[in-house]
């Protein structure tokens, strides 16, 4: 859905290798900060941030009024 989001924990890399949809990441570090986002991810390619403890996936353009320094927690 498209307001929906995929949090995962433990991740600092994400590839968008065999997706059909078109997705948007934010790396975050531990306090949930956003580091950096991608949104969109093309398909077949992949993205990293060292430092990134997590990762939000979520439809393309959802993420298109976050910037770094904002903090992400979920609902």
């Amino acid at each position: 859905q498209a307001d929906e989001a995929l949090w995962i924990e433990r991740c600092g890399a994400v590839h968008a290798i065999g997706l059909r949809a078109t997705i948007g990441c934010a790396f975050l570090d531990d306090a949930g900060r956003v580091l950096r986002v991608v949104d969109p991810l093309p398909r077949g390619r992949a993205a990293s941030v060292r430092g990134a403890r997590s990762v939000v996936e979520c439809p393309a353009g959802v993420l298109a009024d976050v910037r770094p320094g904002d903090h992400l927690h979920r609902a």
